[in-house]
């Protein structure tokens, strides 16, 4: 799964990686512990352009009672997505790109589950593949949010998490975003588990366990413990 990540690329990078029109500073701030629940950055396409839109992390589909099904729904299977009900038709036409500058997961060594950080080797933004709706409380209020694909692991994460997010090569970023490809075979082949040789990861810090918690001391990289982390998340690409 993925439930917790960063974005802490200063705006000028963010634009020119992703493409951005109008994102102005008072609309970005770095972030190093983003949790489910919380507003995030999502680009979407509207045909002329890529624009960023805030969302809730937790897909309220439009057909809710309740806003609270959203914690429940942070990730996708990318397998399921054509036989779920709920995604299916986001699959069709509400997709969107989720910009990420790394992800955490927790590995699990006796009673400890220790904190890990996983980046791309260049330290580079990259994108999540997301789906996103606008559900209507009883107020009339208007709730955008999305969720967040995941795929089984690669031999990286694999010893850490059996599912990682799903992260889509730069260059299948326009197909993925592109309103007018509704092609499910196409789409879904996009949503691959990242290759191992393009990240690593790290133990970081416990600081990232609380939510409270949202600096740059989350990403820090602690003291290695001897031979464990050195074998499994260190290993130079092939």
């Amino acid at each position: 799964m993925c439930g917790r990540y960063a974005l802490n690329a200063n705006l000028t990078s963010l634009r020119n990686r992703f493409h951005l029109g109008n994102v102005y500073p008072h609309d970005y701030h770095p972030r190093y512990n983003i949790a489910p629940t919380q507003e995030i950055w999502t680009i979407l396409f509207d045909g002329t352009e890529r624009k960023v839109h805030p969302m809730r992390w937790g897909l309220v589909p439009s057909w809710s009672k309740a806003s609270s099904i959203g914690s429940q729904m942070i990730n996708a299977r990318a397998e399921t997505l054509v036989d779920n009900r709920v995604f299916k038709v986001l699959l069709q036409n509400k997709r969107c790109l989720i910009p990420a500058t790394g992800f955490y997961e927790w590995r699990k060594q006796g009673g400890e589950r220790i904190p890990t950080y996983i980046t791309l080797r260049d330290q580079e933004p990259f994108a999540f593949a997301g789906l996103w709706d606008t559900w209507e409380s009883p107020s009339g209020e208007l709730v955008r949010s999305c969720t967040i694909i995941t795929a089984e692991s690669n031999s990286l994460i694999a010893p850490i998490h059996n599912r990682m997010p799903v992260i889509l090569p730069e260059e299948a970023e326009s197909l993925w975003l592109n309103p007018s490809n509704d092609e499910r075979e196409v789409l879904t082949s996009l949503l691959t588990s990242f290759p191992k040789g393009f990240m690593q990861a790290y133990e970081v810090s416990r600081q990232v366990n609380s939510t409270r918690n949202d600096n740059p001391e989350c990403i820090e990289p602690v003291i290695q413990r001897p031979n464990i982390f050195d074998d499994l998340f260190f290993e130079e690409a092939h």
